[in-house]
């Protein structure tokens, strides 16, 4: 019964909540045309400045956008849905029923079979493998061989994200609203996003299934709260430390239901961010202050979901585009936001 409810809230729960923001704003509109005012200060714009907002939105200020795209990786996969690197810059896209790995320069390496569909992947700095299928993490070594399959964490269970790190695997668990830490072993040493207020830890609201981790260094880790519309970071004890993010439509905040759906970091502290609803690609400053755009809206498709990213050593951004089934690379083209 609680699988079924789970499954429900993970389906159909977005589109519940889309209807009854419409709903609600179209009462406000009616109330607003028919007394000349609007309840409890609710409408903040009029109907045509929000038209006008959204229609700006539809385009990107030429003077933030500081990435440029560079190439364009073809897949040739039916489905993709998880990005990561190893060591030495290969790409490692985890779809269909397996694993295709790319060169840098996007020459397939090699294609690596598995059992089922894969969710998301990451590659320790020893080049085992780590693999988030839906309910469970298989670990494969770097020819590909598998090596061993961890049990499910619950049976609510529902992998969207994976983090490997020396000693410790982060795995991001959307069904169970949590990122649990593992040993490389496989041992669960951890519960993270739990909401706990000894430890200043608010939990994670997922109205979808959406949910990144990405280790930090000394044992912290990086979570996304799309529902608060956040990151958050975690000491290895259990603490949230700090967090940053705001909602907002603007370009400096993050809007929607539920927002970032992804993130990566780059190699000097800076952040990389993915959006749905209003799809976009944004850099923010370590101190999670913005920067400028990777990616606008115009160069998106509009109903794009789930732009996993990573970013590797010379500070390229690898975005994978599902609605192109495509790595997409974006350099820095040196401007500076004015």
């Amino acid at each position: 019964m609680s699988e079924n409810i789970g499954r429900f809230r993970q389906l159909y729960m977005p589109a519940l909540i889309v209807g009854l923001v419409a709903v609600v704003f179209a009462l406000i509109v009616w109330h607003s045309g028919t007394t000349g005012r609007c309840p409890t200060g609710l409408c903040r714009t009029s109907v045509d400045d929000f038209g006008d907002t959204m229609s700006a939105l539809q385009k990107t200020d030429p003077k933030l956008l500081q990435y440029t795209e560079s190439r364009r990786i073809s897949t040739r996969l039916g489905h993709v849905r998880g990005i990561a690197l190893d060591k030495d810059g290969a790409i490692y896209v985890a779809g269909d029923y397996g694993i295709r790995i790319f060169k840098s320069n996007g020459a397939n390496i090699r294609d690596i079979s598995l059992g089922s569909e894969p969710y998301c992947v990451s590659v320790a700095p020893d080049g085992t493998i780590y693999v988030g299928m839906k309910d469970h993490v298989e670990v494969l070594d770097r020819n590909g061989k598998l090596v061993s399959s961890w049990s499910p964490p619950s049976k609510r269970a529902y992998l969207t994200s994976i983090s490997a790190a020396v000693k410790d695997v982060w795995v991001a668990d959307a069904g169970d609203r949590a990122v649990i830490r593992y040993s490389t072993k496989g041992v669960v040493t951890g519960m993270f996003g739990v909401k706990d207020p000894s430890r200043n830890a608010p939990g994670l609201i997922l109205p979808s299934p959406h949910l990144d981790v990405a280790a930090a260094p000394g044992g912290s880790v990086w979570i996304s709260n799309p529902g608060r519309h956040q990151l958050e970071l975690y000491t290895p004890d259990g603490r949230m430390k700090r967090s940053w993010g705001k909602e907002s439509f603007g370009i400096d905040g993050f809007s929607g239901c539920c927002n970032p759906t992804d993130f990566a970091i780059l190699p000097d502290g800076r952040f990389v961010t993915s959006e749905k609803g209003l799809p976009r690609v944004k850099v923010y400053g370590a101190n999670g202050v913005f920067q400028c755009v990777v990616a606008g809206r115009e160069a998106l498709t509009p109903d794009v979901v789930g732009l996993d990213i990573v970013a590797d050593a010379r500070g390229r951004i690898l975005v994978l585009d599902p609605a192109s089934k495509s790595v997409r690379v974006f350099l820095s083209n040196g401007k500076a936001a004015k």
